[in-house]
């Protein structure tokens, strides 16, 4: 995957797709998470579990990343959708994807249209650091969510003070609370205190109507899954939104 990583950088084959995430109060999509993908000369797509490792590996993942979030900010800096983007632990240390986000945010049309999700992949070894990048952002007027909460970021006490306005719930606890009694509970207790917190919760992989019940039925605000949508270049979505 090197030699695709790189062919990808070089002649532009960073390709964000996106997938839509439900708003179950208004029964619509209310926002869309931008995902990476790269694409070979004979555009075959690969996915970010084939080709992550390996960029990290070489030290290309910065670049990756850069070029992807350049390109997203960009395609929506003018629109009034709102749109999330993943932002690894690595990337708050990044000059260049500092300059990426605030020079995008400073001349963005609806800068609270903008959700930086923060995912642990990495271990967080700073936590003030990553408090200062959520403060920086929020004072720009954009959001921050924590990606695949339940499941990564160690120090829970930390987390909290970074104020998100969104969690997202781990996938993987989403999927077992129509049969798993302690996942259910979880959720339950997590969509009551943020609901306490103006905090918005996202349910990730909803993957049926069964888990959509148990979500709505707990006043979770947001569903992300294959339920409603899989990941897809904009064009497709564009259409997709046209027909509606």
């Amino acid at each position: 995957y090197l030699q695709v990583i790189r062919d990808a950088l070089t002649e532009e084959r960073v390709i964000p797709y996106f997938q839509g995430i439900y708003d179950n109060g208004e029964k619509r999509f209310g926002m869309y998470e931008s995902l990476m993908r790269i694409a070979d000369k004979d555009g075959k797509i690969y996915y970010p579990d084939k080709f992550l490792p390996v960029a990290k590996k070489y030290n290309l993942y910065e670049m990756l990343s850069v070029v992807m979030v350049k390109k997203v900010m960009s395609m929506f800096v003018d629109s009034d959708v709102h749109i999330s983007i993943n932002l690894n632990v690595r990337d708050l240390y990044d000059r260049e994807m500092m300059k990426v986000i605030f020079g995008n945010l400073d001349k963005a049309a609806h800068p609270e249209n903008f959700v930086f999700e923060l995912v642990e992949s990495e271990a967080v070894t700073d936590y003030c650091h990553l408090k200062h990048f959520a403060d920086k952002i929020h004072e720009k007027g954009a959001k921050i969510a924590i990606d695949d909460f339940g499941s990564g970021f160690s120090n829970l006490m930390h987390i909290l003070r970074i104020d998100a306005d969104y969690l997202k719930i781990d996938g993987e606890i989403i999927r077992m609370i129509c049969h798993d009694k302690k996942s259910m509970q979880f959720v339950g207790i997590l969509s009551s205190w943020c609901s306490t917190q103006e905090t918005q919760v996202i349910a990730e992989f909803v993957e049926n109507s069964e888990i959509q019940k148990n979500i709505e039925n707990m006043g979770i605000s947001y569903s992300q899954g294959y339920l409603f949508s899989k990941p897809q270049p904009w064009q497709n979505v564009r259409e997709h939104i046209i027909k509606q």
